[in-house]
């Protein structure tokens, strides 16, 4: 081992002291001023690259310039994280719109960072295996300890167990630790829970009324009729049973699915439709016999008559005497005050009664017959315009409205407005009845009152008959035959109908609606900043422990040997004072830079040394021994 010292002592100290300066060395002239250029610039290139190597080879072994490199990038990854989570955090997920999850990128924002911590911390407790035997003698089983928890989790755990006093390497041991879960960490302070966010929802309501078509005459006047859409709504009340499923029905806009509205009120139309029938008085009006037979009961016909002078008769006949004749089984009649005031309170746009029997035919013998009504039935039914408190909410894009109150009659006051172009029918509503934000006046022209009655007089005005001879039923119109086959049981439901018809095709050509709230359930990023409490820790205490390790080998002089295994063999245990020539051969060359270790080990030639009968044991010895 002394001649192996000696040798590579001598190498080194000849190699840097035996060279002259005057030196030369003889070249061959060149008879191309182009070759000169060419042999300058790769003399030129050369010692750039000599020079580049000097500089790599001093920021990779002798500096601390890696380890400083390392821990800022671990520092601007978790700051990265940080900055990342902050833009992102409580906001919607549709707001991350690249094609990498957010998960990958802090997955890779944490791979670098442990990557990048542990790189100075393993540095550190390699460089804190040859501070430790600065003060006082130890145990040599320690260097070994601090080279294995430079390299992983269970070597640091090894040295926190066998060493029992407190420590600088301590320090990087717990780092070494803490990176083993830093990653988990860091993807537990990102969650991805749902919350409901509210957007604007409206559902349509009517202020006010005011939609007929006008048309002038040859005399220069106007003729007032009810606008198209509104026939058509109110025929969709009369021929379904339920006007909310005709087309016609009302639907609020929420673009969620889900939303609810507060309370809101809108100008409407009201039905009402009360029995009579206990006014009907039943009187024998006397017939000529001549005409229509001799056997007629009493020489008179039954007549059923209303006291607003409303009848419905039937007739007696006979199939021989070929002459034909009608038998009613139902008669309308409408007034057209718009001001009348019924029994039941309320201001009628239009009043109707409607007288319906039942057609019942019984014949004696083959020649004669008689066709007569049977248990006739009378309604009172009217129109009016109203004001009608809603509250409304779609579920799962199914609309649902619920009236809450109508009000008329005493809640309500209606009165005529002069205006600029005729006269307003105005309805006020008590403060105290509807929502604080409602208006609480709501208003109908007069034109299209006034079209609106007529069209409902003449609408709902006419007759069912029957022919005596064939028994063939007959109606005025539609209108009628439908009243009829629905029975008088469903009068009530049909005028309820067409109120509601009419009523949804007010709030529909309305511009005004009600506002509600759209909710959304949104799944949103959430950051839970104390999870990265502990990645935090992890690269604070890795920034303490290589600042303190630096200074503290330039503190004691110790050089930056780290985890160099050419200065573990040149400097490790020593058996004689010849031992200690390397050291005094590289003294003369400088500090002991790894960089000299490194060409220290290029000129000695080592072999392995077998375990010898007279006791040698393996070892690297000169190679020349």
């Amino acid at each position: 081992m002394a001649a192996l010292l000696k040798s590579a002592s001598y190498s080194l100290v000849h190699d840097h002291i035996s060279r002259s300066p005057h030196e030369s060395t003889t070249v061959e002239p060149k008879s191309c001023l182009h070759a000169l250029k060419d042999s300058s610039k790769a003399e030129g290139l050369k010692k750039a690259r000599s020079r580049l190597g000097r500089l790599w080879t001093w920021i990779a072994t002798d500096s601390w310039t890696l380890e400083y490199a390392a821990l800022t990038i671990a520092v601007a990854s978790l700051a990265s994280i940080g900055i990342l989570l902050g833009i992102y955090g409580e906001r919607p997920t549709s707001a991350w719109t690249y094609t990498i999850t957010l998960n990958s990128v802090l997955s890779t924002l944490a791979t670098v960072m442990k990557g990048s911590t542990l790189l100075p911390v393993g540095a550190c407790l390699s460089q804190l295996k040859w501070t430790w035997y600065h003060h006082e003698k130890r145990s040599l089983l320690h260097f070994q300890l601090f080279d294995a928890a430079s390299r992983g989790p269970l070597g640091a755990a090894s040295l926190l167990y066998q060493i029992h006093s407190w420590h600088l390497a301590s320090i990087g041991a717990i780092v070494t630790l803490i990176a083993l879960v830093s990653d988990a960490f860091i993807q537990q302070s990102v969650l991805y829970p749902s919350r409901t966010i509210n957007e604007t929802a409206s559902v349509p309501f009517s202020q006010s009324y005011g939609l007929v078509s006008t048309y002038r005459g040859r005399s220069q006047g106007y003729a007032y009729e009810v606008e198209q859409s509104m026939k058509a709504a109110i025929y969709n009340g009369i021929f379904y049973h339920n006007a909310s499923v005709t087309g016609t029905g009302v639907s609020a806009n929420c673009p969620t699915g889900n939303c609810t509205f507060p309370e809101y009120a809108s100008l409407a139309m009201c039905s009402r439709c009360r029995g009579v029938t206990s006014s009907i008085k039943d009187v024998c009006v006397p017939v000529d016999t001549t005409r229509i037979g001799d056997n007629v009961p009493n020489n008179c016909t039954m007549q059923a008559t209303l006291p607003n002078g409303l009848t419905m008769r039937n007739i007696y006949s006979e199939a021989r005497k070929n002459y034909s004749t009608y038998n009613n089984y139902m008669n309308t009649s409408t007034n057209e005050s718009l001001n009348e005031k019924t029994s039941t309170g309320f201001w009628n746009l239009v009043n109707l009664t409607i007288l319906i029997a039942n057609l019942n035919t019984q014949s004696s013998d083959s020649s004669d017959y008689d066709l007569m009504y049977r248990n006739p039935t009378a309604f009172d039914c009217g129109f009016y315009f109203c004001v009608q408190k809603y509250w409304g909410k779609v579920s799962n894009g199914v609309f649902s409205e619920y009236i809450l109150a109508n009000f008329t009659g005493g809640e309500t006051s209606y009165h005529r407005r002069k205006g600029g172009g005729g006269e307003n029918w105005i309805v006020n509503v008590s403060k105290g009845h509807l929502p604080s934000a409602s208006n609480l006046t709501f208003s109908v022209d007069d034109e299209s009152a006034n079209a609106l009655l007529f069209y409902l007089g003449n609408l709902f005005k006419g007759n069912g008959s029957t022919n005596c001879d064939s028994g063939v039923p007959s109606f005025s119109s539609d209108v009628m035959e439908v009243i009829f086959l629905k029975g008088p049981s469903n009068v009530p439901q049909i005028m309820a109908n067409v109120a509601t018809a009419m009523t949804n095709n007010l709030r529909l050509k309305s511009e005004t609606v009600a506002i509600g709230t759209a909710i959304v359930l949104e799944t949103y990023i959430h950051v839970r900043w104390l999870w990265l409490l502990l990645p935090l820790i992890m690269v604070s205490l890795a920034t303490i422990l290589l600042a303190l390790t630096v200074w503290q080998s330039r503190r004691w002089d110790i050089p930056n040997w780290r985890s160099s295994a050419l200065a573990a063999m040149m400097h490790g245990v020593q058996e004689d004072e010849e031992g200690a020539l390397n050291m005094r051969a590289l003294a003369l060359l400088g500090k002991e830079r790894i960089s000299e270790l490194k060409r220290w080990s290029e000129v000695v030639q080592v072999r392995l040394r077998r375990r010898g009968p007279s006791g040698e044991d393996y070892g690297l010895i000169p190679a020349d021994e």
